[in-house]
């Protein structure tokens, strides 16, 4: 298996047009009518000689056909289905009142038909109004019985975030994979029923940085160790599939057993754990929005349990820029009940982009001194080493989950270019604990790993960290098989508990 071929990705990638991320959410007002009516609107705003009333700003309303009874208008319409707008009838002044006169009908084929009115306010300069609100009157005289409501309104959620100095733009960069996009920050959101959704990123308003834009990438959350699987050397990727799905038993009666494998199929899927998402698969459809704007990304989507869970990345289009974000998403359904939406701790989920290179590149634990006797041989402890401290002084032991993802496109071709059999290009990390001084030969091994021909590894230990035991914490070594292989590497560390991970260097090391 090879990292990603540019064209393939292309491929499975969808750049969506980013759409309103204010306007679908005004009040908005559904008509039905049995038979042909004329109907007269009258949009009225409180009178500002009143005592506390303030000036009048300029409004506006939409009329629009409407042929789903249950949901409000997510989107601005296509223009056949715009029965009329006010302000294109009248100047754009800011009167008290705005009036229309216009004819309904029952849809073709119908005895009835549904209309949606939607009153909003005209931004000036293209500036949304500074005001949270604005007081309005709707009156409406109908030739005919009609029945109105209000729809309700959207169910909103929103996260403040940071882009911080560590995190890494967008999927591709320069039309080159970007192994530091899995250190933006991630969302994870999760449907219990059908829903409409609104997904809105905002910058803070701040330092300008030229020519960054901001954007959403969407994809489907993997199954744990699934992102994994497949990556043998030489071999193709799986699909991605449902995360957290809880199977249940399969009866042996055959239509008992088809229709509890449709129900499977049909349940929503749960969250039951969250990882951080080290890449997008070549094979893997995700979704980015235009990054045509500094200040906004929105994006539009209906989806179905069945289609989750979704993983959402708020980006910037330029690396190592720090930021201040809103991520605020709409919904047709109710956040808790129907939807959740988790973002993964960083203080829990850990990630840093490395390398194996000269002075760092020593190889597995062969090349020391159990083993080689040639001291210009001894070559094990360089290695890149991370330390890592967990933040707590607990007798129970805390599960450490550790990924190690070769970031180094074509790995296979990149060895065999370097003159170095496959076997050498196998990869393991070890876990040392950290003891006082610097030379790593001289600590214990807590854990080590198998080597494997895959692309990335996954490794899970318990770990003890107090004043008796591990006090000065665990050093973490990605390693290939053979020393003096260059190459780009993820690696992932995540826990149930609060940690810290940083680049360490002990006098084994050469700067």
């Amino acid at each position: 298996h090879q990292r990603r071929v540019h064209g393939e990705h292309e491929k499975n990638r969808r750049v969506q047009p980013d759409t309103d991320d204010r306007w679908f959410n005004n009040p908005q007002f559904r008509i039905k009518v049995t038979a042909e009516t004329r109907l007269f609107v009258c949009l009225t705003q409180r009178d500002r000689r009143l005592p506390g009333a303030k000036d009048y700003v300029s409004v506006d309303f939409m009329i629009v056909n409407n042929k789903d009874k249950r949901i409000r208008v997510w989107e601005r319409p296509d223009d056949a289905d715009i029965v009329c707008q006010a302000s294109s009838n009248v100047a754009k002044t800011k009167a008290r009142e705005l009036t229309q006169i216009v004819t309904l009908r029952r849809h073709p084929g119908k005895s009835f038909g549904y209309y949606i009115i939607i009153p909003n306010v005209i931004p000036e300069n293209g500036k949304p109004l500074t005001e949270k609100s604005v007081s309005f009157w709707l009156r409406l005289f109908s030739s005919a019985p009609i029945d109105v409501m209000e729809l309700p309104e959207t169910y909103e959620v929103s996260k403040d975030g940071q882009w911080t100095k560590e995190c890494g733009g967008r999927v591709l960069m320069e039309g080159q994979d970007n192994p530091y996009w899995c250190t933006n920050p991630q969302y994870f959101l999760n449907l219990k029923r059908p829903t409409h959704l609104k997904i809105i990123l905002r910058k803070f308003a701040g330092k300008k940085f030229k020519d960054v834009k901001v954007g959403l990438c969407i994809c489907r959350v993997a199954s744990a160790g699934k992102e994994a699987a497949g990556k043998q050397l030489g071999k193709g990727n799986v699909s991605p599939t449902r995360a957290g799905v809880v199977r249940k038993p399969i009866a042996s009666n055959p239509t008992k057993k088809l229709l509890a494998q449709t129900a499977q199929i049909l349940e929503a899927p749960t969250m039951s754990g969250i990882e951080r998402k080290l890449q997008v698969l070549d094979t893997e459809p995700y979704i980015e929005s235009t990054f045509a704007s500094e200040d906004t990304a929105s994006l539009y989507f209906f989806w179905n349990p069945t289609e989750g869970p979704f993983l959402i990345v708020p980006c910037l289009g330029k690396r190592e820029t720090v930021a201040k974000y809103t991520l605020t998403i709409y919904a047709s359904n109710e956040w808790g009940k129907d939807l959740e939406l988790r973002r993964l701790e960083d203080s829990k989920n850990a990630v840093i982009i490395n390398e194996w290179k000269k002075n760092f590149q020593g190889g597995c634990h062969l090349y020391e001194d159990a083993f080689e006797k040639d001291p210009q041989r001894k070559t094990w402890t360089q290695n890149p080493k991370f330390l890592l401290n967990l933040s707590h002084e607990l007798p129970n032991p805390t599960r450490v989950k550790i990924r190690v993802l070769i970031a180094t496109k074509n790995w296979k071709a990149n060895i065999s270019k370097q003159k170095i059999n496959p076997i050498g290009g196998m990869i393991g990390v070890y876990i040392i604990e950290k003891r006082d001084g610097n030379k790593v030969a001289n600590f214990p091994i807590v854990k080590q790993s198998v080597f494997v021909p895959m692309m990335e590894l996954v490794q899970e230990v318990d770990l003890v960290q107090n004043q008796n035991n591990c006090r000065n914490g665990f050093i973490i070594m990605p390693t290939t098989y053979e020393p003096n292989i260059s190459g780009n590497f993820i690696l992932s560390v995540s826990a149930d508990r609060e940690f810290t991970l940083t680049e360490w260097l002990g006098d084994d090391q050469i700067a």
